[in-house]
């Protein structure tokens, strides 16, 4: 007769471990994964910042790919010309690009077939080394990029198309933020060049959620002293801080950058709220009185986990520029022409600085429940993004070898994509990924010793009465205390502890085992789809119960 063996297992279902990276996947589509694909080429540092171009031509070519066809050149429609064009440039102009490509990427470049081209990365690093090689500089506007598109890429396509094609919209809706601004007013900037400067703030802020617990902002001037022009706590209302970001005066004089460094650090950010992303911007014209000073002063800003965005406009001293930036310096320096074209990498500014990460700092060892709560959630249609940095942790004790993430949701829905490669991991490029619901909290773990780096896109549940859903928000927890782990193994009516074997035998690994229906996935949960055959007998079955990831196996018709 067959033993009766119920399993009872009382822990966090962690689904991890499996490698997504569609970038590299032959024929995939969409925003995603062209996002992917133009971060993974961006955080190389291979190539020069684009200004959006890349993602304007997929999204004009092909939709970010749902209208190309296999072997048409992939989502960026590269044409055998261009692909020519890239291969020969390897031998002479562009030889350094392509070995790095190929180190980096694993692509040889100099030998790609079109065939190669239907896959997301190889078509988007020929279509970037085929602009740097092409193109001196890409301008900021749409309008100027159109013609650069039409003139480079599609002699006989349309402009005005292009521009009404490749808008690109972001929303810092349900962000907090602790944003500060520091602004060149020294001599060589003028005060015409300092009033775009203001212009370009007024337009940023605008577009913020301004309120005391959501994003605060802060400007400082400097030429050759800093002066806070307003504190991080000064203002909660759009109005009130661009009436003041518009009387700021301009002063002249010199250019003392790292005064403004260390004004950011001492007296602003020392009012900044616990586990809320610290973004420091800072835009200048020129030279700085000492640059040794200045990178030194940048070098302990970013040791207080603060983001570092530098915008250089003119004849600046770009390696000065590179070394303040935050890593990788190519995403976070921005190098302008003149104070003409600043408002033109408002998007670009809003994007990065409200997807800034929280630094979790875990160097010295493991944090036990550290907790950054109440993360709001957009009250529209709209999909909010967050990210957490967590660095790896020295600990040897082998009891803490995980860092675990837990994130508990209330009236939404919140999907964590996690890496320890990526730095802004997703749907098309992840190692672990987990789902929060209402009542069923998601998990994901990696190793300690290892950096994680998770992504949290969260939306509003709209099938929930709205007088349930006043504050819709998320909290995560980071190593959070044992929620009581139990497991009960019970063999012909005797209860004994269960061991890892007992549960293995009895019905294969918790997650991704091909004869058993992944619990773990998006679509089961959401459609509380939550029992499953057992795959090696006929009278169990395996259930998943919300909250607690309960396991059981049971005798169908046991009483």
């Amino acid at each position: 007769m067959e033993k009766l063996v119920v399993i009872l297992l009382v822990l966090p279902l962690f689904c991890n471990g499996q490698t997504v990276d569609q970038t590299i996947q032959p024929h995939a589509r969409g925003e995603d994964v062209v996002d992917a694909v133009i971060g993974r080429i961006r955080s190389s540092c291979i190539l020069s910042d684009d200004k959006y171009f890349m993602k304007r031509i997929a999204a004009v070519e092909t939709d970010y790919g749902k209208n190309s066809s296999p072997n048409n050149g992939g989502i960026w429609k590269v044409t055998n010309n261009i692909l020519n064009s890239v291969i020969n440039s390897c031998q002479t102009t562009t030889r350094t690009i392509c070995n790095e490509i190929l180190q980096t990427f694993n692509f040889d470049i100099s030998k790609a077939t079109f065939l190669q081209m239907d896959v997301p990365l190889y078509s988007g690093l020929t279509m970037y080394t085929y602009i740097t090689n092409t193109i001196t500089n890409i301008p900021t506007s749409s309008h100027s990029q159109a013609l650069l598109w039409q003139a480079h890429i599609r002699p006989t396509g349309n402009t005005n198309m292009f521009i009404a094609k490749s808008s690109i919209s972001f929303s810092c809706s349900a962000v907090k933020m602790e944003l500060v601004f520091a602004i060149d007013a020294s001599g060589s900037v003028g005060s015409d060049n300092f009033n775009s400067t203001l212009i370009f703030l007024t337009n940023v802020v605008r577009k913020l959620q301004i309120a005391p617990d959501m994003t605060r902002v802060a400007v400082i001037r400097f030429s050759h002293i800093a002066t806070i022009s307003f504190d991080l706590d000064t203002y909660y209302s759009v109005s009130s801080m661009t009436s003041k970001i518009s009387s700021i005066k301009y002063t002249g004089g010199g250019t003392a950058t790292y005064s403004a460094i260390d004004t950011a650090r001492i007296n602003v950010f020392k009012k900044a709220r616990k586990n809320v992303p610290k973004v420091f911007v800072l835009v200048t014209d020129g030279y700085s009185n000492d640059k040794d000073l200045t990178v030194k002063a940048a070098d302990t800003l970013k040791q207080n986990a603060t983001t570092i965005f530098t915008i250089g406009v003119g004849s600046v001293n770009h390696q000065e520029m590179l070394a303040v930036a935050s890593s990788p310096n190519c995403i976070h320096y921005y190098s302008l022409n003149s104070y003409s074209e600043i408002d033109g990498i408002i998007s670009e500014i809003q994007r990065e600085s409200c997807e800034a990460p929280v630094e979790v700092d875990m160097t010295s060892g493991l944090v036990n429940d550290t907790e950054i709560d109440n993360n709001p959630i957009p009250s529209g249609n709209e999909t909010k993004t967050q990210t957490v940095h967590i660095q790896s942790s020295n600990t040897t004790d082998n009891s803490q070898n995980m860092t675990k993430v837990k994130v508990a949701v209330i009236c939404g829905i919140v999907q964590v994509y996690a890496s320890n490669t990526f730095k802004k991991p997703s749907a098309a490029f992840h190692a672990y990924s987990a789902i929060a619901i209402d009542g069923k909290p998601g998990w994901v773990q990696s190793a300690a010793n290892q950096i994680l780096f998770l992504s949290f896109f969260s939306r509003k549940r709209f099938d929930l009465a709205t007088s349930a859903c006043t504050h819709p928000h998320y909290n995560i927890s980071i190593n959070p205390p044992d929620e009581g782990v139990k497991i009960i193994c019970k063999e012909n009516g005797i209860a004994r502890e269960c061991t890892r074997n007992d549960i293995t035998q009895s019905f294969g690994p918790l997650c991704g085992d091909d004869n058993i229906p992944n619990p773990c996935t998006k679509t089961n949960i959401l459609n509380n789809i939550m029992r499953f055959k057992h795959p090696k007998s006929t009278t169990k079955y395996i259930q998943f119960l919300p909250r607690i990831a309960l396991y059981t196996t049971a005798q169908i018709h046991a009483p």
